[in-house]
């Protein structure tokens, strides 16, 4: 025998009812508003588009070309010059970045010179040592020093010691026990000692000054053209100017600064 359904189960019912109604219905609504789309319409932009992909930023900046300026290397012939990685035989033509640089230079004498090349062309000059030069200075040295030491003790040997020994140099007339050969020794070494140090002194004076102030060193020069500026004077300026009447014409005066 069936149990009779009460109100209040009945209105469960119900209630269960239009909750599985609702849910059909959401479930259902995509589907519905894709059928309803008209035959052959393409779908919106929101619908397809999809958002455009991140780029990363980039990490290598683009490198600028080095700016090159041409040296003319001369100077001393067949050195071999390195300057930033590039290397010739003089004399020859290299483009340089510009800034400071180690030069090396190697053939007739090996060194290395830190150089500063302007932003423009420019010339590099190679010079070495003179050892001819270096030769005769150290020589004249060597002759002049012991001359100039050995001329004075022999002038003061000659007129001064010498005369001491003679044995009549106690008598009342000195002149009279001298004889002549005695003299005339006395003054031949007196003049050899004034030779021999005027020798002297004009060896170390000259052939040393000569070969040691002309023999140079080992370095590199740099000439570059000077860039003249609204600054620089020029080598002649007018500073006044005046003139004056005169019978039967005018005189005119300037002056000038060079």
């Amino acid at each position: 025998m069936a149990r009779p359904v009460s109100r209040t189960d009945g209105e469960r019912m119900r209630s269960l009812s239009i909750a599985i109604l609702a849910a059909a219905l959401f479930v259902s609504s995509p589907v519905v508003a894709q059928s309803e789309r008209p035959e052959g319409e393409k779908p919106s932009t929101e619908e397809i588009t999809a958002p455009a992909p991140l780029r990363a930023p980039s990490l290598l900046a683009k490198a600028e070309p080095v700016v090159r300026y041409p040296v003319q290397i001369t100077g001393e012939k067949g050195a071999t010059v390195s300057i930033a990685g590039a290397s010739c035989s003089t004399p020859c033509q290299l483009s340089i970045p510009p800034g400071q640089h180690d030069v090396q230079v190697s053939g007739g004498s090996s060194f290395w010179q830190q150089v500063d090349f302007p932003t423009s062309s420019s010339t590099l000059i190679v010079e070495f040592e003179r050892s001819d030069l270096k030769t005769l200075g150290t020589a004249g040295i060597l002759v002049g020093v012991p001359l100039v030491i050995f001329g004075p003790i022999l002038i003061n040997y000659a007129l001064v010691e010498s005369p001491k020994n003679d044995p009549c140099n106690s008598n009342r007339t000195v002149m009279e026990c001298y004889d002549t050969d005695f003299v005339l020794t006395n003054l031949l070494l007196a003049g050899l000692g004034i030779v021999a140090t005027a020798t002297g002194v004009i060896a170390v004076a000259v052939l040393g000054g000569v070969g040691f102030g002309l023999m140079g060193k080992d370095r590199l020069v740099l000439q570059a053209p000077r860039v003249s500026t609204s600054d620089d004077e020029p080598p002649v300026r007018l500073v006044g100017l005046a003139a004056a009447p005169v019978r039967g014409g005018a005189m005119l005066g300037a002056t000038f600064v060079f």
